[in-house]
């Protein structure tokens, strides 16, 4: 299985569609980048999260994401 890596604006979409009340929204994604709290792959000027470990790392199962989302 390969990483999906996704873009700062694609990570705070993909929690954004599944809790349309979430607190991670993209200045907060900047901000955990800033302080070290999120690893990233700097591309040029653009970063890039591994989401599968963004949300080990908070715990989240995807299979409860998904049931929030219905």
């Amino acid at each position: 299985m390969g990483y999906r890596m996704r873009s700062i604006k694609e990570v705070a979409t993909y929690f954004k569609q599944r809790d349309p009340d979430t607190q991670m929204t993209e200045p907060t994604i900047r901000r955990m980048i800033n302080d070290g709290t999120i690893p990233v792959v700097k591309t040029g000027i653009k970063y890039l999260i591994n989401l599968d470990a963004l949300l080990s790392m908070l715990g989240i199962n995807e299979d409860e994401m998904s049931k929030i989302s219905t």
